[in-house]
């Protein structure tokens, strides 16, 4: 009995092991481990999208090519090999791992990677899974690093879309000079100072200190959003929040916008992060450089492009999360991507703009490699640089690095370059609580602001004509009115119109010159402006109340029923205009004028007659038939015979 207890239990043990074996085996099966797939820019990226694979970055090489590093199990790694990709893994289970990238230079990274495993190096570029002390170590040799949070694979086919870079004829020109020359160096401080908790500043109404910017706060984040807020608002832009999900909690972006004159639907963005970190991110993380000065550049070029008028919308966006690894930026970028009908034609990202210590004031403009549209991007800005004789001196990085808000729209093939201070003098108080007001070289940030106003303002289809914009409403209930013509004359030879839309609003693109402008519409009275100015890519705001005249305009007719040759004498009901203001028509070839008329006809019919007030109501008239020799107009009564 007892042996056969025994082999009953062997028995029970080997089917655990089995069952224990297959569960690991299958468990195995279905991990994900983080994989490297090498893409050329010819290949069909749709394909990828069905393996279903979850992405940890994107790394752009040398060469021109893609480095995706993801998370695949390895069924999709054999998806992967019959598409003609090479799986490499890098590390088993991906899941079991926190994974970062890093950024620094080569020979920082290659010092890196003496004490820790780099699982990919690309340029400045490496992916590694961290620990506490490791990270501590990395930011002793200046090496940054940001961790990778996988999302799925999305492909989105590059629509080759490219700014529109003015010729070199071009520059420099005038208007972009007079913005250029209204970057303030005490503006700028100023919002880094309210930012990075200099001194206290005014939010919803009341002082407060913004010592940190942390993403992973709650009170702190949300008024340093509503601080940004506050500014977009007081410069009188339209401005809002964009909310998303930071590891199941809400949070917010900030976000303004002027909408373009002629290609409403086409935007180009200024664009900074918010958020700061630093060694003791709850309670002290100033940011001063990285990146209050990147939200004061993208501040400062709102405050001033907001005077002009542009073809195209401009859009200014502080994100928050991308200290966390660019979580605000892409829920951003991904929105806005999928808005139906709107072409971002490019982005212009500052991050870190405001440290120098070199004689040679530098600065890195980070791109695609290959890739033409960023590179129009980043070649314009070189070229607003010498135009306009900047202190600056720019240099092209390709591959840029995939590490700031920038690479968010990357990833949805939207054109994007990142302008950063030079990595190889970047600021030594980065991410400490050091990275304070004191540490900013103040000249160097103004010119490098000037260079992202000058660069906007040529990518921003700048135009050549002035604006008329206004709304035109009944004075009586402020009601916007639909249908009004709106007229404005330069000269005799020389006018431009426009009909008031359903919310009473129009726009008309003149040529710079001073206008008559005439606002009518059927009874209301005419409205005219004289002395109106236009200038060249400015809106001047031109708002009309109309006053109603509906005054129950009618007329009287004596005798009522007259004879041919007899004498009518018409009355308007209308009073105290200028006899030439009452209009006549007796229907008969014969008109008069006054407020009180007679006319005979001499003959007998229905002859249709029509008063109009001209001065007081274009268009707007009476009609009433009047019957003369009535009897001879109708049948006599005749009685029916009967039987």
């Amino acid at each position: 009995m007892q042996r056969h207890v025994f082999h009953l239990l062997v028995v029970i043990l080997l089917v655990g092991l089995i069952f224990s074996a297959t569960n690991s085996g299958l468990a195995s099966e279905d991990a994900r481990d983080l994989v490297r797939i090498d893409v050329e820019p010819a290949d069909d990226l749709s394909k990828l999208e069905a393996v279903g694979l979850e992405v940890y970055t994107r790394l752009y090489t040398e060469d021109g090519g893609l480095a995706l590093i993801v998370g695949a199990d390895a069924s999709q790694q054999e998806r992967l090999k019959r598409l003609g990709y090479t799986a490499l893994i890098l590390e088993r289970e991906a899941s079991k791992s926190g994974f970062y990238l890093l950024y620094g230079l080569p020979e920082d990274l290659s010092k890196a990677g003496m004490q820790i495993p780099l699982l990919v190096v690309e340029g400045r570029q490496a992916v590694a899974a961290l620990s506490q002390a490791q990270m501590k170590w990395l930011e002793s040799l200046g090496v940054a690093y940001k961790p990778l949070n996988p999302q799925p694979f999305v492909y989105r086919e590059d629509t080759q879309t490219t700014t529109q870079a003015l010729t070199d004829s071009a520059f420099p020109d005038p208007l972009v000079q007079e913005m250029i020359d209204q970057v303030s160096a005490n503006a700028l401080s100023n919002y880094v100072g309210e930012m990075s908790g200099e001194w206290p500043v005014i939010i919803e109404g009341s002082p407060y200190l913004l010592s940190t910017r942390y993403s992973y706060t709650d009170i702190q984040i949300q008024k340093a959003t509503r601080y940004a807020y506050e500014r977009f608002s007081g410069m009188g832009l339209p401005v809002a929040y964009h909310t998303y999900s930071l590891w199941g909690n809400q949070k917010r972006n900030v976000y303004a916008w002027q909408t373009g004159a002629v290609q409403p639907n086409r935007e180009l963005l200024i664009v900074g992060h918010l958020d700061s970190t630093s060694t003791s991110p709850y309670s002290l993380a100033p940011g001063a450089d990285d990146n209050a000065s990147g939200s004061a550049g993208v501040l400062e070029t709102a405050s001033i492009l907001r005077q002009y008028a542009f073809g195209c919308t401009l859009r200014y966006a502080l994100f928050t999360g991308e200290e966390q690894g660019m979580i605000g930026s892409a829920a951003f970028a991904q929105d806005l991507a999928d808005e139906p009908g709107i072409q971002v034609a490019g982005v212009l990202n500052l991050d870190m703009i405001a440290y120098d210590s070199n004689p040679v004031p530098t600065l890195e403009l980070h791109v695609r490699t290959g890739n033409a549209a960023d590179l129009q991007i980043a070649n314009l800005f070189k070229q607003v640089v010498s135009a306009y004789g900047l202190d600056l001196s720019p240099k092209i990085i390709q591959p840029g690095n995939t590490f700031s808000d920038h690479s968010s729209f990357w990833n949805l093939s939207i054109p994007a370059i990142l302008a950063i201070e030079d990595w190889t003098d970047h600021t030594p108080y980065y991410h400490q609580t050091t990275d304070q007001l004191e540490s900013l070289n103040i000249p160097y940030f103004t010119e490098f602001t000037r260079a992202a106003v000058g660069t906007l303002a040529h990518m921003g289809c700048l135009l050549d004509e002035g604006v008329l914009r206004g709304t035109i409403r009944d004075s009586t209930t402020a009601a916007p009115v639909a249908g009004a013509s709106v007229r404005a004359e330069l000269d005799p030879g020389h006018a431009w119109s426009a009909t008031t839309q359903d919310d009473g609003s129009f726009q008309l693109l003149v040529t710079p010159g001073d206008y008559s402008v005439e606002v009518t519409l059927p009874f209301y009275l005419p409205k005219d402006i004289p002395d109106v100015s236009a200038l060249r890519a400015r809106e001047t705001r031109l708002d009309v109340d109309l006053q109603s005249c509906q005054v129950g305009l009618s007329f009287t007719s004596s005798p009522i029923l007259p004879e041919v040759g007899e004498t009518i004498t018409f009355t308007a009901g209308a009073a105290g205009l200028p006899p030439s203001d009452y209009e006549w028509d007796f229907g008969d070839g014969s008109t008069g004028n006054g407020q009180s008329v007679t006319h005979a006809y001499a003959a007998a019919g229905l002859y249709p007659v029509t008063l109009e007030i001209a001065s007081l109501c274009p268009a707007t008239v009476v009609r009433r038939t009047i019957p003369v020799q009535l009897q001879a107009l109708f049948f006599p009564f005749a009685p029916v015979p009967t039987r």
